[in-house]
Order: structure tokens, then sequence, then C-alpha cells
């Protein structure tokens, strides 16, 4: 499917913004649709039945007949069948009887070669949505993954609130997954105390530990180091060098660890499973990371400048002792040139400045 064409799966009312190329896209008759569509007797029901086979095409759901259709998608349909568009606010004018609008809606999706997917088919959904939730951590780019797979496979696009539904629990049991591997590589009996002592108080006593190890780390001194060194020492303790989740994307982990960094200490508990696991296993495995990546570039700068130091230091003694050096030799020079200095003075006169 062209992606152009993703905008309209799903949409329940033929847009007022189709171009004279989309709508010729969409509701332009092949030779078998035109088969069907010829072999109604009404022109007015060939002409609501061009419009159902191409709102079809177009969402991937059956057109309404309350739905208002726009002139200009009237005036081709009725060229399509050689009909005079009317001047029609919705169809409701066409199908005063309902079981004219199902067995239009039924024709269309003939015509088309959609149908409705049974149990086993919206299984085949659910499975391949469960696959897509291990990359994908937004619902409504979920439901648009449903509407495209269901679209490709010719298969009827249920209401947005099943399609949520089924997306739902394909999280669900991305989510569990996720908490099975964190347990599997921390240690369940490490991860059932995660909670507790995140919430319990730190080094601080006016902090709890969570907040503690969420602190931004300042300045690159020995002291900072230190305290950087001490938030890996415990983060370590509580399991996060363990958490090798290789099959997890980092944006993935990424984006559970940040609900984490937002939320207080207190809230830790109420949290539901399996998202607690899951949220304090990523933001503890990515909080190691970002924090040995700080703790290496604060040693990089205290090396910078203790070379920095030690440098300055060098150049300073090095100048120090050129100006001695100088000073030596213009005290030599100017005894040289004082011819009142006796033998023993000029001696003791370089021995000083040297």
């Amino acid at each position: 499917m062209e992606r152009w064409r993703e905008q309209y799966l799903g949409i329940e009312a033929i847009p007022e913004t189709l171009t004279e190329a989309e709508i010729a896209f969409f509701f332009r008759l092949d030779e078998d649709s035109l088969q069907v569509v010829t072999s109604r007797r009404r022109p007015m029901t060939r002409l609501g039945l061009v419009l159902h086979i191409g709102f079809l095409r177009m969402s991937g759901r059956h057109l309404s007949a309350l739905e208002r259709v726009p002139s200009s998608v009237l005036a081709f349909a009725g060229d399509e069948v050689g009909v005079a568009a009317p001047q029609l606010a919705t169809l409701r004018a066409i199908y005063r009887r309902r079981m004219t609008l199902f067995a239009h809606q039924r024709l269309a999706a003939s015509a088309t070669g959609i149908s409705a997917a049974n149990e086993a088919q919206l299984r085949m959904l659910t499975a391949y949505l469960r696959r897509q939730a291990e990359t994908v951590l937004v619902r409504e780019e979920l439901v648009t993954a449903a509407r495209r797979w269901l679209y490709d496979h010719a298969f009827l696009i249920p209401t947005d609130r099943s399609l949520e539904q089924i997306a739902a629990r394909a999280q669900e049991y991305a989510l569990g997954e996720l908490k099975n591997a964190i347990e599997a590589s921390a240690g369940s009996d490490t991860v059932a105390g995660w909670t507790v002592k995140l919430s319990a108080v730190g080094p601080n006593p006016d902090q709890a530990l969570l907040d503690w190890l969420r602190a931004s780390p300042k300045g690159f001194g020995a002291r900072a180091i230190g305290d950087v060194q001490k938030r890996i020492a415990v983060l370590h303790a509580l399991g996060a060098e363990r958490l090798i989740l290789p099959e997890v994307p980092i944006e993935r982990i990424r984006q559970h660890a940040i609900r984490i960094s937002r939320r207080k200490a207190s809230t830790l508990p109420r949290l539901n499973e399996p998202r607690r696991t899951v949220e304090i296993g990523c933001w503890l495995r990515l909080h190691l990371l970002e924090m040995t990546d700080v703790v290496l570039m604060q040693t990089s700068r205290r090396i910078g400048q203790l070379w920095s130091d030690a440098r300055r230091k060098v150049e300073e003694r090095a100048l120090e002792q050129l100006n001695q050096y100088r000073t030596g030799v213009d005290t030599i020079i100017s005894a040289l040139d004082d011819y009142d200095l006796s033998d023993r003075e000029f001696r003791e006169r370089v021995s000083k400045a040297v």
C-alpha cells in the first residue's frame, strides 16, 4: 500500500478535501466492479453502489447512509454509471430501506474482495501486534498498524474501540514478556525489593533513594566524581548491571525509563504490574549507563584539569628559573664591568649570583 493512502484507513466519512486524482483512484470502477454495479436496475442504487465500493477501497470500512457525500464525489460516481448526480446531503434518500443498504454493503465487499475477519484471523492480527508492540510504544501507532494489516489482508476494519482493545492487549502482553526478561536477568528476589528500596530514605535523611539517584551530578572534582561512583555502586547493588536485554531496543528502554524519571518515589507502590517492574527495570539499566558515561566524562575532565594545572606549574617554575638565570647573568656582567672590585669581592658577587 502506498504511504499516502494510510491517512484514509478507518475513516468513517468521505473527506471534503479529496483531490480529483484521489477521487478517480478510489471511485473509478474496474470491469468486475462495473459489472456488479450495472446489474442494478435503478439508477440511484447504481450510484449508491459506486459510492460504497469506492469508500470501501479508500477506508476499509462500510459507508454509512447518514454520512455526507461531497458533490465532487457524487458527480464522479454519476459519470461512472451514466447517472446525473443528484443534490444529496447524505445517502439516506437512496437507502430508505435498511435491507437495501446492507445488501449494497455486501455487494461492495464482494466486488472489492474485502470480508470481515473471523476469530482465527483476529488472532493472527493480535500476534502481529504483539510483535509490533516490542518496538512501538504508542497505542495509536499500533492501531494504525492494525488498520494497515487488516487492509493489506483484505479484511474489513472494525471500530476504533475494537482495535484499541486489541492494541491494549498486545501492549500488556509485550509488557509481560519484558517483565519476565527483567526478572530472569536481575533475579526475582532482587526485582521484588526494588519498590521498597527506592521508596525508602537514601543517604540523605530528607530524600528518598530514588530522588538521590536521580539528582543531577555537579562539577568534576574529586568529591563530584565520588558522589557519582556512590550512585553507581547503589545501582549495582540493585542489580542494574545484570539487566542485560539484548533483544530490547534502547529506544524502548528509554521510553519506559522516562516515566520513572518523572514519578515521585511515593507513587511507585501504586503502580500496577507488569508496568512497575518494566519501568523501574528499564530506568535502572538506562540510569546505570548514563551514570557510567557521566563518571567517564568527569574523569576525563578531571584528568584534563590536573594536566592543565601541572603544565601551568611547570611553566611557572621554568619562567621563575629563567628569571633567576637572567638576574644572575646580569649580576655577573655588572661585576665584570666594575674594575674597582677586588678579586675577593668579584668572586663573592659571582657566587651569590649563581
